[in-house]
């Protein structure tokens, strides 16, 4: 069987989910010595450092910017095309939505759905609404990362639940290797709370400041970092200022995985307000460097996180607070949900989920065959 990911994702995100997503099973499809490649021509992502060079057909572009995307995608889009055509594989998993087949050649596809937030949202443009509902018609099977996101694929598109599979993602501890070029200072000042990604409008994150700057004792006592994201833009400044704190209490940093690993390890919570999520990776990942998770009960976190959070509606900065607090002032109730944590992310390991990937791989194929 020959697998081939193309280049989409690997050429958009340095680092992020569902790259990562990809190169886990990567890493799974190398081990297990499938006949498999990656083609990304011209590539930023960071994570395809750790395959092996002959796996990946493609050179890494370090600081392209973003001005030539379009470039970029057009070039990625026909050179990816004719690598995957002369090596003609039997089932193509494409690592995000294009209007246009990957290939000419009559390869299966499968792509993998993370969400519906566009949709449920209005989040997305026209163009990758497009797109993505075209991929999803033209996919051979789809895979739903959680049942709340096949749930609501199914809700929107007309499509048949035997076209759809569900499979966790999965989630490991990283392994924590700072060098001094990155300033650790933070951890020497007040404890923190950790708040990790974006943060546009249904990630919640204003909430989440106005929550935790209405309470008198975590204003005081805490700070917040938000890990990744970008730098704070000017009406995230301006809001942050109108709620009475400034840039030493909210600390905007980034940086890979190695020093995320080390802010997990450190917070005394981890936050995430979101109003919806198709999976929610970073609670998971959380727990497994022993930091409790505070978590809205929205969308598919429950699904996926358990009973190993202190949940709040995303709707209530007062509940919010509250649970916050709960968490931060009650080292018994810390304690359990750091042990709840550690059980709940065993539920959720790589190996499982790229092993009935490939299982599922194996299927379409000779379904088809």
């Amino acid at each position: 069987m020959k697998i081939a990911f193309n280049s989409h994702i690997f050429s958009s995100q340095y680092y992020g989910g569902i790259s990562r997503y990809f190169c886990e099973l990567a890493v799974h499809l190398v081990k297990n010595k499938h006949d498999f490649k990656i083609f990304a021509p011209f590539y930023r992502n960071k994570y395809l450092d750790d395959l092996p060079k002959d796996v990946v057909s493609g050179i890494q572009i370090k600081n392209y910017p973003y001005q030539s995307n379009i470039l970029f995608h057009f070039l990625n889009m026909v050179l990816c095309k004719r690598r995957i055509e002369s090596w003609n594989p039997q089932l193509i998993h494409e690592t995000y939505f294009t209007r246009v087949p990957v290939t000419s050649v009559r390869s299966l596809s499968i792509v993998t759905v993370h969400d519906m937030i566009p949709e449920l949202f209005n989040h997305g443009n026209k163009h990758i609404l497009s797109s993505k509902k075209i991929a999803i018609e033209r996919a051979s099977h789809i895979i739903c990362v959680s049942k709340n996101t096949q749930k609501d694929l199914l809700n929107y598109f007309n499509i048949p639940v035997e076209k759809t599979s569900v499979i966790h993602l999965g989630a490991k501890k990283i392994p924590i290797n700072l060098t001094n070029d990155w300033d650790i200072s933070v951890f020497r000042q007040k404890p923190y709370i950790l708040y990790v990604g974006l943060r546009n409008s249904y990630k919640n994150f204003s909430s989440f400041l106005e929550a935790f700057s209405s309470s008198v004792r975590l204003k005081k006592e805490f700070n917040v970092v938000a890990f990744g994201g970008g730098k704070f833009c000017r009406s995230e400044c301006a809001h942050i200022k109108h709620l009475g704190l400034n840039n030493k209490q909210i600390v905007q940093i980034g940086g890979p995985d190695k020093l995320l690993a080390e802010f997990y390890r450190n917070a005394n919570a981890f936050v995430y307000p979101s109003k919806y999520e198709g999976f929610g990776l970073s609670p998971l990942e959380a727990m497994a460097h022993n930091c409790p998770v505070v978590c809205s009960n929205a969308g598919s976190l429950p699904e996926v996180v358990g009973s190993a959070a202190e949940f709040f509606s995303p709707y209530s900065i007062d509940e919010m607070a509250q649970s916050l607090e709960n968490v931060v002032y009650n080292k018994t109730r810390s304690d359990s949900l750091i042990k709840l944590g550690k059980e709940r992310v065993e539920k959720f390991q790589w190996e499982n989920c790229a092993d009935k990937t490939v299982k599922l791989y194996q299927y379409i194929v000779d379904s088809h065959g």
